[in-house]
């Protein structure tokens, strides 16, 4: 008798343990998803006016049974940029071209290829650190050239937001993740 109470808890804790393990994987994917969605949000919050590019620049590594974990990061070619905007600093020397304001597009960039379209044509060239196009009667100036170091203070809140969201939403995920885990044990 003895024998089979400890066989039945010994098969209904391997269980258990199977099901934790199931359990922790499904909330780490749902903490990660909520992440994802606040920092999406802080982005629009202290970034003004981000392209969609830079609105695309969250991915998440979702959790399996070897891993175990989930991350939200920012994809390379966006975090070269938005390192800036997380940490502050300055950046290096480089020749940086500032559209004019009629020149710029609804987010404050030049639109994508203009300049190589125009240096094509032949129809731009540089005085003064100013790009300028060529018109028929006057030149029309396009964009300012900074050969000066941009230096930036910090103000995307990239993991403070990633924290405390996660926090905020961790027991109601852990919470659903056992209850599902439970649910669907075999």
């Amino acid at each position: 008798m003895a024998d089979d109470i400890e066989k039945f808890f010994n098969k209904a804790f391997k269980k258990i343990e199977k099901q934790v393990e199931f359990a922790s994987v499904l909330a780490a994917n749902a903490i990660a998803a909520d992440v994802k969605v606040g920092v999406e949000r802080q982005l629009k919050a202290d970034i003004d006016k981000p392209t969609p590019f830079t609105q695309k620049a969250f991915k998440i590594t979702r959790a399996n049974k070897r891993t175990k974990t989930a991350a939200v990061s920012i994809k390379p070619v966006q975090a070269s940029y938005l390192k800036y905007q997380i940490e502050g600093g300055t950046r290096r020397a480089k020749s940086l071209v500032i559209p004019r304001k009629k020149a710029a597009n609804k987010y404050g960039n030049l639109p994508r290829g203009k300049l190589k379209r125009l240096q094509n044509q032949g129809k731009t060239f540089v005085a003064d650190g100013l790009v300028l196009q060529q018109m028929k009667t006057k030149n029309k100036p396009l964009a300012y050239l900074s050969k000066k170091p941009a230096k930036y203070k910090k103000r995307f809140k990239f993991f403070e937001r990633g924290q405390s969201t996660a926090k905020k939403v961790a027991s109601m995920h852990v919470k659903a993740s056992i209850k599902k885990a439970l649910a669907t044990a075999r």
